[in-house]
């Protein structure tokens, strides 16, 4: 039952909307509830924050809820319910010299909601419906990646009649994909692309060698996604942005940096299309079922607004694995968002690598 009444009231919370103002007396006790709920029902977690002297009796914020490094995904099960629960388990990319992480979840409800509103506010707030291609593989191709399913989910409801995947066999289909957005260039409906920085980079080449552009509607948009972790080739997001505007006659102001993780059940995305015309790339309007809070490595503790640290999010939407993740990304807190200056996957907080120690043991 205790599931069930989390679940209710922490989904009651998410349809509030992105936009309603956060309300941190109500967030601080739903995340303290949850926090006694996986204290309870997660052993490898339980034994993490024992290490740290900080069970549910020593906290007293969600501020201070021990938040779990990323990499503990990939060496146990961080799941607050039984193996047979399970009805979707997530993958991480991983790379070739590493294994992959894994979130398990007992429920999509918390998933689906924290997704679709905040999808719609930051991409398409003035359409209904809108055709959407994205550079990825579809869900049959890749059943475990979280992005994907998340695009898949946003498909169904903000799509018009056109959608499509176009990774196929892990390639891109470069013939489809030119046919469709000359399809577009000419009707100059508006579409949202989507996809990852990488293969829009391979895409960019793809044309760039074959002479193509193409001259769609200038408000159509962008969903960019995800670095270059593991990849042979890293490309500044900057001159990434400016390629994209040149080859699509896309604004950069309409390209949106979606930042999320397999980890987390909420996504975080940009600010540009509500601040032009001013391109700059800042996280704002946190959804209030979240909070972000940027770590000092040493100290473990967070830090002010405009000094940097490690991004902290604490998740209401997580409820079936951790509330607080402790991610390997950099940035700083600014008012009323975040935003993010790289990656140091050396520098975990120093509570959180002597704590997964206990984890492993």
């Amino acid at each position: 039952m205790i599931i069930d009444e989390l679940d209710q009231k922490i989904i009651s919370l998410i349809q509030k909307g992105v936009d309603s103002p956060p309300d941190d007396k109500e967030f601080s006790e739903l995340a303290l509830s949850l926090f006694q709920y996986q204290f309870d029902n997660n052993e490898p977690y339980q034994k993490y924050c024992r290490s740290l002297s900080l069970t549910p009796e020593q906290v007293s914020s969600w501020r201070e809820i021990p938040a779990v490094p990323t990499s503990a995904f990939k060496a146990v099960r961080l799941a607050s319910f039984p193996p047979e629960k399970t009805i979707k388990v997530f993958h991480t990319s991983g790379t070739t010299q590493s294994k992959s992480g894994e979130h398990y979840l007992d429920s999509l409800s918390l998933y689906h909601a924290s997704l679709n509103d905040n999808f719609k506010k930051h991409l398409l707030p003035e359409y209904e419906k809108i055709p959407m291609l994205s550079l990825t593989p579809s869900p049959l191709e890749a059943p475990h990646s979280s992005l994907i399913f998340m695009i898949d989910d946003c498909m169904e409801l903000f799509s018009s009649i056109d959608k499509a995947f176009f990774i196929l066999n892990d390639a891109l289909d470069t013939k489809g994909l030119t046919r469709k957005l000359k399809k577009y260039e000419d009707s100059q409906e508006p579409i949202l692309l989507m996809g990852t920085a990488f293969s829009f980079v391979h895409w960019i080449d793809f044309c760039t060698e074959n002479h193509l552009q193409f001259h769609l509607n200038p408000e159509s948009r962008i969903m960019e996604t995800g670095g270059f972790k593991g990849k042979s080739r890293e490309v500044a997001k900057s001159l990434l942005y400016a390629k994209l505007d040149e080859l699509f006659n896309i604004p950069q102001t309409h390209i949106i940096n979606e930042y999320g993780m397999t980890e987390l059940g909420t996504q975080f995305y940009d600010n540009k299309l509500f601040e032009q015309p001013s391109p700059e790339k800042v996280f704002k309007n946190i959804p209030p079922w979240s909070r972000v809070l940027i770590i000092d490595p040493e100290t473990g503790h967070h830090v002010e607004e405009g000094n940097l640290g490690m991004i902290r999010i604490i998740d209401l939407s997580n409820r079936g694995s951790v509330i607080a993740v402790q991610t390997e990304d950099i940035g700083f807190k600014i008012q009323d968002g975040f935003d993010i200056k790289g990656r140091n996957p050396r520098a975990i907080p120093r509570g959180c690598s002597l704590g997964i120690d206990e984890i492993l043991s």
